[in-house]
């Protein structure tokens, strides 16, 4: 996921993420249709109130990709509002910054286990503007190589991530998170 947040940054900056030769055995679940494929266009449905909330909310999201790819959780969690709602893959909840912060460092970072993998194609998939303090940023990203913190393969992952920012006293901030893996097969 690291390398997706940071190629999710250029996507969101209008510069395309580099993107994998195909492989038959990664995209045979798309070309059997079992599942539906993101869309390849970033979407955005309205104009932020202004270019320089435009540009701080571009740099939250680049700043969030650098310091996940680092691994550094208290730099993660600074891009997050106090009060956040934070829910991983698995259905983790973490209800305040302070939280995600000890989660990221005593469990998901923590000494170096599990692995981030490898982003093998990440994008922004839209931006929504609501009003002039809130957007709502949807990002995909499929990762390959990842290891859990246990050490278990995780196999190949398509990822959607929903990010609900405000424009908070100081500054944008990530006040809701969801992320969500993207299930070959529908039972």
């Amino acid at each position: 996921m690291a390398a997706a947040l940071a190629a999710l940054a250029l996507t969101a900056c209008g510069r395309a993420a580099p993107r994998e030769e195909p492989s038959p055995a990664r995209d045979a679940p798309a070309a059997a249709g079992l599942f539906v494929k993101a869309p390849d266009q970033m979407r955005v449905y309205s104009q932020a109130a202004s270019s320089a909330d435009n540009d701080s909310i571009r740099a939250v999201m680049t700043r969030l990709g650098n310091a996940w790819m680092k691994r550094d959780a208290g730099a993660v969690a600074s891009i997050y509002a106090a009060d956040v709602e934070w829910t991983n893959a698995f259905g983790r909840v973490k209800r305040d910054r302070g939280e995600l912060e000890a989660f990221l460092r005593n469990e998901l970072f923590a000494g170096g286990t599990g692995t981030p993998g490898r982003s093998v194609t990440a994008r922004t998939i839209s931006f929504r503007y609501v009003g002039d303090d809130a957007a709502v940023v949807h990002t995909y990203s499929e990762n390959e190589g990842q290891l859990s913190p246990r050490g278990t393969p995780m196999g190949y992952r398509r990822i959607h991530n929903t990010l609900v920012l405000a424009k908070l006293p100081e500054g944008w901030r990530v006040v809701q998170q969801m992320i969500m893996d993207q299930r070959d097969t529908i039972p």
